[in-house]
């Protein structure tokens, strides 16, 4: 608060009494403020005379010899002090109606220094009351006496302002007088952090705060008295007592010792201000932090920071070694890409400037090289965006984690998966030819067995073949070396197809298609029919035998929308997005005698991505699931 501009101070100031308000910067001591009767006494009416010294408009001329000095030795002696100095009376002449003829007046000086916020003098404020006529007429008693009256009255009033002002200060603010700590003052908010009220003003500091015997407060005070050195606690914790209860405060304040008039400590000023909420939570952010610390050296992650405004980079001891640099090697940003295997590395790049630009979630895998020993190493980069406030700008960071051994798993399963069903393969090949000749030959037989059986036989070929395709195609989307076969094709009629051919190894459900209307697609036909089979063969799976199984057709602007909707199970909330991950299965009782591999839907998820189409599901527990996917219109 800037106590010139407080309407209860400036009806104090601008009164008939000359005041001016200075710096507290001995020995130039310069104006701030003059009240208009005091420009009358200067001569200096209508004249902005802010901003200069004192002594620049004080004329040592217009007093005694030794006026200047007393008047120098009052203001210091009042900032020195903090306490409000009269000076003795105090000659200095003004300028009457004609300027150049001075009157003789008599003059009592009040210099009060006015305190801010810490305890310290921010203001001097000088009273120049005039006792011209008092001292005139001083012979006379009873005139004198009054005059006496008067004066005390002003104190009084000053002081009742002083007090006042001391009571709405925005910091705690007590007075403690002499050895035995006294408390002389407390103002509102000092009771409020001592959790005491307003009777235990005159008791001794001990008596009324009786908890803080064994705490280093009495200590410090008793260093303060001995010592005349203002004391600057930062911080320190107390225990309080609040309404019967022990509670832990947190302080910053400060002892500042008071003079009296020889200069010997005689009181000492307690200024404080609690900070318990903004220690305890610097205290929690620094717990959470070594968690976090801890909980990123156990999974061994690295982690980066990169000023978004300026893209200064900060990588962690771990993150640089994952690309070769020692903990004590300087490591850039571009030095850091330099290292991300070619193939990648515009689009690591790329991902980060989006995730700082549009705030998108920043999740990639890549590999890395060594660059002492050019041994490649597979990295996982998580991060976001972290926008800035006040105190902090924005930043981009996040966490990377060493995937090598997860990489190389994946890879063997990946090499075991397609050399055993290259393996496979082979004989099914041979069995399946075998079958044909039998059917070929079931036919000039009227044993209806025999060809139901070689019917049901070569289906069930045909099944595994299907089957193996799977695995290899999901062993080549590993490696990125999928095929596609792009033809244009009615998607209405691959779609009819497929419904003939599921329905005739799922008779205990009914498939349904609502109308269709031809739709014409640019794609791998074979590998779109693969994920219409997928997703009735899931539905027949996990839904109970009778149900029907609905399959719908529809366009949306450029896209075929395509769903499977089945009466079965449902999946849960927390399994939806996992459910079209490689080898994912839903774990429960009701799934655990049902079989399969977990790789129908991931294999389903990549191929329509390879064809810039979408899939996605709908689904409640115990209600049935819809599975959806979108492909781009041939037009």
């Amino acid at each position: 608060m800037n106590l010139l501009k407080d309407p209860l101070f400036q009806a104090l100031f601008n009164t008939s009494i000359p005041r001016i308000i200075l710096k507290p910067n001995a020995p130039d001591f310069t104006i701030i403020a003059v009240n208009d009767a005091h420009e009358k006494i200067t001569g200096k009416k209508g004249i902005d005379i802010t901003g200069q010294n004192l002594w620049d408009i004080y004329q040592p001329e217009h007093s005694a010899a030794d006026g200047a000095q007393q008047l120098l030795e009052a203001l210091i002696q009042g900032i020195a002090t903090h306490q409000t100095i009269t000076m003795p009376p105090f000659k200095y002449d003004i300028p009457s109606g004609n300027a150049e003829i001075l009157e003789h007046r008599w003059w009592k000086l009040e210099v009060m220094p006015i305190k801010g916020a810490g305890g310290n003098p921010v203001y001097v404020m000088i009273t120049a009351i005039n006792i011209t006529e008092d001292l005139k007429t001083l012979k006379k008693i009873g005139q004198a006496k009054a005059r006496e009256h008067q004066l005390a009255a002003e104190l009084a009033a000053s002081e009742a302002r002083a007090k006042h002002i001391f009571s709405i200060a925005p910091v705690a603010i007590g007075v403690l007088s002499g050895r035995e700590l006294i408390i002389e003052s407390a103002n509102d908010k000092i009771l409020k952090i001592w959790g005491k009220q307003a009777s235990i003003v005159g008791q001794p500091l001990c008596i009324a705060l009786p908890e803080i015997e064994g705490q280093p407060f009495l200590g410090l005070l008793e260093k303060v008295f001995s010592s005349g050195i203002t004391y600057y606690g930062h911080e320190i914790k107390a225990k309080l007592e609040h309404e019967g209860q022990m509670k832990d405060v947190y302080l910053d304040f400060v002892y500042h010792p008071l003079a009296d008039a020889e200069g010997n400590t005689s009181s000492i000023m307690v200024v404080a201000t609690e900070v318990t909420g903004q220690v305890q939570s610097r205290k929690t952010i620094e717990r959470t932090e070594e968690m976090l610390r801890l909980a990123i050296d156990s999974v061994e992650l690295g982690t980066w920071y990169i000023n978004a405004e300026t893209r200064e980079f900060i990588p962690s001891d771990r993150l640089k070694s994952f690309f070769g640099f020692d903990s004590d090697e300087e490591m850039s940003y571009d030095e850091a890409l330099s290292q991300i295997e070619e193939s990648y590395r515009e689009r690591v790049s790329n991902a980060v400037e989006r995730s700082i630009m549009n705030n998108e979630i920043f999740d990639l895998e890549f590999p890395v090289m060594d660059r002492h020993d050019e041994k490649i190493r597979w990295c996982r980069a998580t991060g976001k965006l972290y926008a800035g406030d006040m105190e902090k700008t924005p930043h981009f960071s996040g966490t990377i984690l060493d995937i090598t051994g997860r990489k190389e798993d994946e890879q063997r399963k990946d090499d075991f998966i397609s050399m055993v069903s290259h393996e496979l393969k082979t004989p099914l090949t041979s069995l399946s030819a075998y079958i044909q000749m039998l059917v070929n030959k079931s036919i000039t037989t009227d044993d209806d067995f025999v060809q139901h059986a070689l019917g049901r036989a070569n289906q069930q070929v045909k099944k595994m073949g299907n089957m193996i395709n799977g695995f290899l195609n999901v062993s080549r989307l590993g490696s990125g070396r999928i095929y596609l076969n792009i033809i244009d094709f009615n998607l209405k009629e691959l779609i009819l197809e497929v419904i003939e051919e599921i329905q005739l190894v799922t008779p205990a459900h009914t498939i349904t298609l609502s109308p269709c209307i031809d739709i014409l697609i640019n794609g791998d036909r074979d590998k779109i029919g693969q994920v219409i089979t997928n997703l009735l063969s899931n539905a027949a799976k996990y839904s109970p035998r009778g149900n029907t199984i609905d399959l719908t057709c529809t366009t949306n602007g450029s896209m075929a929308i395509i769903s499977v909707k089945d009466e079965g199970m449902g999946v849960k909330p927390q399994d939806i997005d996992k459910l079209f991950n490689r080898f994912y299965r839903v774990s429960s009782k009701h799934t655990e005698n049902i079989s399969g591999f977990g790789i129908g839907l991931y294999l389903s998820a990549e191929i329509i991505k390879s064809h810039h189409g979408r899939i996605w599901v709908e689904s409640e527990k115990g209600k049935g699931s819809t599975f959806f996917f979108s492909l781009p219109i041939y037009v």
